[in-house]
């Protein structure tokens, strides 16, 4: 199972590692060096990413974690085992305001891995994060090994913290079942809630005339699609809210 997420904002490979106040923290630069994705884990292994730009920080450290149907959450507790870092350029053709996009990015992969306990299977999680001049990209994979052939997916936890209170603008349909149709309204993110359901995209502003973002997703596989909610806990920012199974409600 894998998925992608996208933040969209206006020599060395870039994957630079921090010395040893944080162990954990590593930080992908894009291409032109302009924008960086750091990852780190909190105290209690839950790992955390947070975008910059130019040396401001866009998003802020937001969680990355799944709710599975068999062993619950997956991310809290985990432990890097290894990284890789590669680099490459994505062109095709377009019909549109551009005939061919030639986009060069920087990719980080981190795998993480539970510590072994008796009685059920070491699962293990990669978090891929790609850099590109013009936007960031994270994806989850939960490889098929470690006792795990099918996932059913309860919740997934991404989310997206605003350091202050931006402006957005988007869709909330407030249900799953829509045609995806209606106006884009401005909202203060602190007043966007966790029963909220805003499509994809959601533009944010991060100040008045300055840099903007939008929220979005691409390359699903097998995968319930992106709604945006509040956080739930007060504090600014959204995080993924997923469509239930129709015969399944609660996956």
């Amino acid at each position: 199972m894998s998925l992608r997420r996208l933040l969209i904002a206006g020599s060395a490979l870039g994957l630079l590692f921090a010395g040893q106040a944080a162990a954990q923290e590593r930080v992908l630069a894009s291409p032109d060096g302009r924008l960086s994705i750091v990852f780190n884990q909190q105290a209690d292994g839950t790992p955390v990413y947070s975008v910059r730009r130019e040396g401001q920080t866009i998003i802020a450290p937001s969680r990355l974690t799944l709710d599975l149907d068999i062993g619950g959450e997956l991310g809290r507790g985990m432990v890097v085992t290894g990284d890789d870092a590669r680099q490459g350029r994505d062109t095709y053709d377009l019909i549109g305001k551009a005939s061919r996009i030639d986009h060069a990015w920087r990719e980080m992969s981190v795998e993480l891995s539970e510590a072994p306990a008796a009685g059920r299977p070491t699962r293990r999680m990669q978090l891929v994060f790609r850099a590109y001049d013009d936007g960031v990209a994270l994806r989850y994979i939960v490889p098929t090994d470690g006792g795990l052939e099918t996932v059913g997916l309860k919740a997934e936890n991404t989310q997206f913290a605003f350091p202050t209170d931006y402006t957005c603008w988007g869709l909330n349909l407030g249900r799953f079942n829509s045609a995806h149709e209606g106006e884009f309204d401005p909202i203060a993110a602190s007043r966007i809630r966790d029963h909220n359901a805003y499509d994809a995209p959601l533009v944010c502003e991060t100040a008045p005339g300055g840099p903007a973002f939008a929220l979005a997703e691409a390359d699903l596989r097998d995968y319930p699609a992106l709604y945006l909610a509040g956080r739930g806990d007060g504090e600014a920012g959204v995080q993924a809210k997923l469509a239930p199974h129709p015969d399944a409600p609660t996956l």
